[in-house]
């Protein structure tokens, strides 16, 4: 077996697979066969992982093999005779032409030979991504071809290894590539393709750098999710910087270059290859070095069982390709890895891989010590990590700071000096507050006379002819949901009338906004936190000094029902639309109402389909009976240990299940069983007990058949005390927002998550007194953080809308509601294939923001409004479907300007004032700030509705902080009262 240049590896005989022993999947210890040539001059062990090999570490690979002296037979038209030999050698090589069809970038690693020789265009092997192989998935990879040679008796493996290696170009045999371009589909005939060239100023420490082209806009690890892209590179001469790479499909690229020896990586996105490209890559630093641990070259290879060679077999191969249980690691760390710089070395003292447990046995946890002078000790330190290689797939592109409990940022003694910060930002806020408050009393009578002026000036004109203006109510929601809301709606043309709760009198900037017709003050059941105090302060000081005040709160509190119900039958609204659920009770109760004393129409569901929200087995049961391609995972109630192990023989691909006791209230567990509607056993008495009542937890099966034995055998079961058993799916979260009008999917977006879920979580459980219960907690899903617009006119989509579809014409008659729908898109092998598969995992009917989000990114902000005005009528409006191209992007980052001020400008120069930050601070936070300026969207402001934000920032904000600092200042006298009061007694 031939790898590479360097790796080449007998195959055992046939006889020693007799005594060979399986320790893992595709692992066997052939140790037993003690002569067998493959275990004197490689290892004990046998697995097709030792022979994996990146990308761009090799072009071919294949067997080779040699022949007794014997009567030989030539194949081919040329040699038809037979003659006597002394024996001959053959080759048999998968040449790869191109590789850029191919996914994952150049360090993409995979099988190559193990007796059969592979061609891998695409695996999930070594954490690989995988496109979407579904209907309508069309790629032509390639061209890569097996070749066959032949040579004499003395010719050795590399010789005829090199004389395949000779065809592997990309500029070979051009003619015939450009010929059979018209009959292949995706290939692009060579004439069409054009030569890269770029010139890269590199760091100093860059050694074996390498520039990489792959889909626009994502990490190359994940180009599998732009699956028609291509990927190419090439290294850099380190002399002069020049790369040149020949026959790339014309487009446009992100070029991401890479070096050993420099932390980081440099990245731009939208590079024409047409063109020459220039830049200069500087590497990243969070300020001087301290010390380092390794090199930076995305491998673990200078640690211990690394890259280091094995001196006990002849060929001595790298001992990373030696299976893991070959070492242990008990054994080389007693003590556990305690790396102190300037006396350990990496070859040593520093592990190749970090284990959690090894044979079942918790390992401790890794330390690193040094010497650090005194001066020092109050700054900042940062320790950064770069990972090889992650339990979890591509590390670099995927896995966040939450998930990495070893990137932190140190701290040494700066708890004091924070509480500085802390205190002189508050004192100056409120300072500037107190000074602000005559300018917020006249910006506000401003804003009110210039709302007034607007108001009488300019007359409400329909903005389209034939259509009657629209009367809608807006509640319910935070300030940017309710102003997003009403911006969209008037937009589209409607009259836009909102009841909300004031804190106190005309500090609503709702009051002031150009999209709202009228707006209904409630006065707030509660005293902001500042009143509260500053009213218990009063109360305090009248106590002491015996003056009479009356503070008492003598605001009524308005009923919302009747509020609402009043403005609909003065108003004679046409559409009420409650944004947020704040009593659920209380809003069914209301639409009832309305929906008979009034012609006005109520966005939500009723009853029934509010239970798909709350009780995940009649959601199961209802996407059953949709009879789609996309289902619900297993979710099953076991009484017996029988019905657990049924369970895990009918599934031999390792499919993981969650086994879940939980404790049933009284009142449920004499209820009558449930009779067995489908397949699985789904009881909603189990589904709908509160997640905190949950008791055990236990993932099943476990790492040996005997230990899952033994584990389900230990289990209290019975049909009193039954289980739930839940299939563990793990993937992407997709979300889908439609608007449904009358049963009809009106409005559609789906975008899909950045980073990969467990469903349900495996983690063991913890008596913590809650667990967050995933299928319905939507504050943990991806809304717009983390996500990015999934293409309309992709398969994927086109199959989340027709089951949309068909969930929203299931649903009860005359149904208004926003549907949002939670996906997971999992992958798996099956029959040596990569599939694809959607699993419906929950829904909800609030009034999320996402499809305003996505109007604002694709300008189709009165297209929505009208939809939620049921101006809408027909098929599905998809809004990525617009005038403008698609474009595969993230959503625009929502800030809040003062606050972007705040963190980024403000903050960083109190530090450097301070000492407690070098002035790079400032900068960087500069930097971040003008690119949420430059490529985000405020929260509040709009162009053509400025008024509430100016009404936040300059009248309510200075109001409440002035409020703030009274409380302080009332407090402050309260206390020296107190004390003087004490001095007298």
């Amino acid at each position: 077996m031939s790898v590479n240049d360097e790796l080449t590896v007998p195959l055992p005989r046939k006889s020693t697979w007799a005594t060979a022993k399986v320790v893992q999947d595709a692992t066997w210890d052939l140790s037993a066969a003690k002569d067998d040539p493959f275990v004197v001059e490689f290892n004990d062990y046998f697995t097709k992982y030792s022979f994996a090999e990146a990308l761009d570490e090799h072009n071919v690979h294949g067997l080779f093999g040699q022949t007794q002296e014997s009567n030989g037979t030539r194949a081919g038209t040329l040699y038809n005779r037979k003659d006597q030999t002394r024996g001959e050698t053959w080759g048999a090589w998968l040449v790869r032409n191109s590789k850029d069809t191919y996914y994952g970038g150049p360090r993409r690693t995979d099988l190559t030979v193990d007796g059969i020789v592979y061609n891998y265009q695409v695996s999930q092997h070594s954490g690989g991504n995988v496109p979407n192989i579904t209907a309508g998935f069309d790629r032509t990879f390639g061209p890569a071809y097996f070749y066959f040679n032949h040579g004499a008796w003395n010719s050795t493996v590399y010789d005829l290894r090199h004389d395949a290696e000779q065809y592997s170009s990309p500029t070979w045999n051009l003619p015939f590539y450009e010929a059979i371009a018209p009959s292949v589909p995706g290939y692009v005939a060579p004439s069409k393709r054009i030569t890269f060239k770029a010139r890269i100023l590199l760091p100093q420490s860059a050694e074996k750098a390498v520039v990489t082209l792959s889909a626009n806009g994502r990490d190359f690890q994940d180009n599998a999710d732009r699956p028609n892209d291509y990927q190419y590179w090439a290294p850099v001469a380190k002399a002069t910087g020049e790369v040149s790479i020949p026959m790339v499909v014309p487009g446009k690229y992100r070029m991401t270059i890479q070096a050993r020896g420099v932390f980081g990586e440099f990245i731009q996105d939208d590079v024409n290859i047409d063109d020459e490209t220039t830049v200069s890559w500087e590497e990243e630093s969070a300020g001087r070095e301290l010390w380092r641990i390794g090199i930076p070259d995305r491998s673990a290879g200078e640690f211990r069982h690394g890259f280091a060679r094995d001196r006990l077999h002849s060929l001595h191969p790298q001992e990373y390709r030696i299976f893991w249980r070959a070492y242990d690691y008990i054994k080389d760390f007693p003590n556990g890895v305690h790396f102190k710089i300037g006396e350990s070395t990496e070859a040593e003292d520093w592990n190749y891989a970090h284990w959690d447990q090894f044979n079942s046995i918790n390992t401790s946890d890794w330390k690193i010590s040094w010497h650090q002078n005194g001066e020092q000790a109050g700054s900042e330190a940062t320790l950064t990590v770069q990972l090889a290689a992650a339990k979890l797939g591509n590390a670099n592109a995927t896995i966040t700071q939450e998930a990495l409990p070893c990137t932190m940022v140190i701290r040494l003694g700066v708890r004091a000096q924070e509480a500085h910060v802390t205190a002189i930002t508050r004192l100056s806020i409120s300072i500037l507050s107190v000074c602000l408050l005559p300018q917020a009393i006249i910006i506000a009578t401003a804003l009110i006379i210039l709302k007034w002026i607007r108001t009488a000036i300019l007359c409400p004109v329909p903005k389209a002819l034939g259509r009657r203006r629209k009367r809608i109510l807006v509640t319910g929601g935070d300030l940017p949901s309710i102003l997003a809301m009403s911006r969209a709606l008037e937009a589209a043309g409607h009259d836009v009338y909102v009841i909300d709760y004031e804190r106190a009198p005309f500090s609503s900037p709702l009051r002031i906004s150009n999209a709202i017709t009228k707006f209904v003050a409630l006065p707030a059941a509660k005293l902001s936190p500042s009143a509260t105090a500053i009213r218990a302060s009063f109360s305090r000081l009248r106590s002491i000094v015996n003056i009479s005040l009356d503070t008492s709160q003598k605001q009524p509190l308005v009923n919302l029902l009747a509020a609402i119900l009043q403005l609909i039958e003065h108003q004679k609204m046409d559409l009420w639309i409650p944004i947020k659920d704040n009593g659920l009770k209380t809003i069914l109760q209301t639409k009832e109402i309305v929906t008979k004393h009034s012609t006005c129409q109520v966005y939500g569901p009723d009853v029934e389909a509010i239970r798909l929200a709350q009780d995940q087995a009649h959601f199961s049961r209802y996407v059953d009976h949709l009879e789609h391609d996309i289902r619900c995972p297993v979710a099953a109630v076991v009484r017996t240990r029988a019905e657990i192990h049924r369970i895990l023989s009918k599934d031999s691909t390792g499919q993981n299940y969650v086994l879940e006791r939980r404790i049933l209230p009284l009142k449920l567990q004499q209820l009558p069983s449930e009779p067995r509607m489908i397949e699985p056993d789904l009881d909603s008495r189990i589904h709908q007990t509160p997640t905190d009542l949950v008791d055990q937890r236990y993932t099943l099966p476990l790492s040996s058949q005997n230990e899952t034995y033994s584990s389900v055998a230990a289990l209290k079961i019975s049909r009193e005390q039954p289980w739930l058993m839940q299939q563990v799916i793990e993937g992407t979260p997709v979300t889908v927002s439609a608007l449904v009008i009358k049963n009809i999917v009106s409005t559609f977006t789906a975008s899909i998550s950045q980073k990969d879920i467990v469903m349900p979580s495996i983690q063991p459980y913890k008596i913590d007194g809650s667990v967050t219960d995933e299928w319905r907690n939507r504050t943990s899903w991806q809304q717009s953080d983390h996500a990015r617009n999934l293409d309309p006119k992709s398969v994927t989509v086109q199959m989340l809308l027709d089951f949309t579809q068909r969930f929203s014409h299931q649903l009860p008659p005359s149904t208004d509601a926003q549907l949002n729908l939670r996906f997971i898109l999992s992958e798996s092998a099956s029959s040596g294939a990569i599939v694809q598969r959607i699993w419906a995992i929950g829904c909800d009917f609030e009034i999320s923001s996402l499809l305003i989000e996505r109007s604002h990114v694709f300008g189709q902000l009165g297209l929505v409004g009208a939809a939620y005005g049921c101006a809408a009528n027909g098929g599905p409006t998809l809004l990525s479907a617009s005038a403008t191209p698609f474009n595969d992007r993230d959503l625009f980052a929502i800030y809040s300007l003062p606050a972007a001020v705040y963190y980024n400008v403000f903050l960083p120069v109190v530090k450097v004032l301070l000492r407690q930050a070098p002035f790079t601070t400032v900068l960087t936070g500069l930097a971040s700030f003008l690119y949420q300026m430059a490529f985000g969207r405020e929260e509040l402001l709009s162009s053509k509705d400025p008024l509430p934000w100016l009404w936040k920032w300059f009248v309510q904000l200075p109001v409440e902080n002035a409020a703030d600092l009274c409380e302080v200042i009332i407090g402050i006298l309260a206390a020296c009262l107190d004390q003087r009061e004490a001095i007298w007694r």
